[in-house]
């Protein structure tokens, strides 16, 4: 059976203490057998930007050519764009004092996704914090320049555009 996931935004009322919500991840993640991955949102540049890194991470493990252990860890490689595990975790992973976030939920073997992640993890959903800014253009090294010449709308696929070269880099 083919895995389904689920990409949603979440807030939290206080600054996160990043060590016991990655605490919580864990257990929940083992409790529902799933794989749950929490990025920084103000690196992330839309839904789809999520979306696609869920899909590729997927494609990776079914093919045999991951480079993360888990599907979580493959999940920040490629919403980061990164072959490293560090330097995708440096720059994409939640820190303390963070309050925007993003969750990639991938089923385990029932192929079932729990609807509920945000009140398990005792955050807010608000997928609003995946909207993406110029700031995350420039996180990814999009300068103004680059940008010239392509529509607003069409900056998210400059995004998408990273993502895929790390398919390229394997």
């Amino acid at each position: 059976m083919s895995k389904v996931y689920a990409v949603i935004g979440l807030v939290s009322k206080v600054p996160i203490d990043a060590k016991a919500l990655l605490k919580k991840v864990a257990q929940v993640s083992k409790d529902l057998s799933i794989e749950l991955q929490l990025v920084d949102a103000s690196k992330v540049y839309g839904k789809e930007h999520l979306e696609v890194a869920a899909e590729r991470a997927i494609r990776a493990f079914e093919e045999g050519r991951a480079y993360g252990k888990t599907l979580a860890v493959e999940v920040i490689l490629y919403a980061a764009g990164k072959r490293q595990i560090s330097e995708a975790i440096r720059f994409m992973g939640i820190c303390d004092g963070a309050r925007e976030l993003g969750a990639v939920t991938i089923s385990g073997p029932n192929g079932k996704l729990p609807a509920d992640i945000d009140k398990r993890l005792g955050l807010k959903r608000d997928d609003k914090v995946l909207e993406g800014s110029e700031e995350v253009l420039d996180a990814f090294g999009i300068v103004p320049d680059a940008r010239k010449g392509i529509s607003k709308e069409r900056w998210g696929d400059l995004i998408l555009e990273r993502v895929a070269l790390l398919d390229l880099e394997k």
